[in-house]
């Protein structure tokens, strides 16, 4: 069995969004259930999409209008049958929206290790996602920096959420930092004139 080409012809992208692929075509050794992954991914923006709006106040009849609004869009929509990443994107950004609303609204730390682990799936999956990676720390770091200044709790938040999205998201950026010099490669940076 070897690897799918498309997970070695793009080495320098994030490939989480690729290994749920990849897994469907263990069991049959081809890519028969491939064009099935973004069905449970789509499940899961939808159901997040629903708790979102439950989270923001909406009754349940309303709230059901944002998963048929959202999974039904023609983007959304049109991918459903292929093995892009798009999906998974929307779900991962769903679900940590989700978790850091209610981390947001509750500070329970099951929400706050939720919200990372879905950011940390989300930055490893495609690089648009890193904005809202970007916002999902920075509300959690200054939500527990007004509920109580712990600066042991708070050091605990910062180091689990770096931890959680380093292992789930951060393998890729890390191997182009140290084969290509750049975290974002192929995109090009630079800082100071300098590449």
């Amino acid at each position: 069995f070897i690897a799918p080409d498309q997970i070695i012809e793009n080495a320098y992208l994030p490939i989480n969004g690729e290994l749920f692929a990849s897994w469907l075509m263990l069991p049959f050794h081809s890519d028969l259930l491939v064009n099935t992954v973004n069905f449970p991914m789509t499940l899961l923006g939808g159901i997040a999409c629903y708790a979102i709006a439950r989270e923001l106040g909406l009754t349940r009849r309303e709230a059901a209008f944002a998963p048929a609004l959202v999974c039904f869009a023609p983007v959304i929509y049109a991918q459903i049958t292929t093995s892009y990443v798009d999906n998974a994107v929307f779900a991962f950004c769903a679900a940590s929206v989700l978790f850091t609303l209610r981390y947001l609204r509750n500070g329970q730390r099951a929400d706050a290790l939720l919200a990372f682990t879905a950011s940390g799936m989300l930055l490893g999956t495609k690089y648009t996602g890193l904005p809202v990676v970007g916002f999902v720390f920075l509300a959690m770091v200054v939500k527990r920096m007004l509920s109580s200044f712990a600066p042991g709790r708070l050091c605990g938040l910062v180091f689990a959420g770096l931890l959680l999205l380093s292992l789930l998201g951060g393998r890729q950026y890390f191997l182009n930092a140290l084969e290509a010099r750049n975290p974002f490669y192929p995109t090009p940076v630079t800082l100071f004139n300098h590449v």
